[in-house]
């Protein structure tokens, strides 16, 4: 089980992904969910 940090900022997720963690919220782009939100857009342009 990782560390996490007991006193940090509202909305904050310092520590739940290792010590070592250089990704942050990064960590919840999965190839799933990356498939899913293409599956999403309705026209080629932005």
């Amino acid at each position: 089980m990782s560390k996490r940090w007991t006193h940090r900022p509202k909305g904050s997720n310092w520590g739940d992904f290792g010590e070592d963690d250089q990704l942050g919220s990064l960590n919840y782009i999965t190839p799933e969910r990356v498939v899913e939100a293409t599956q999403s857009v309705t026209e080629g342009r932005s």
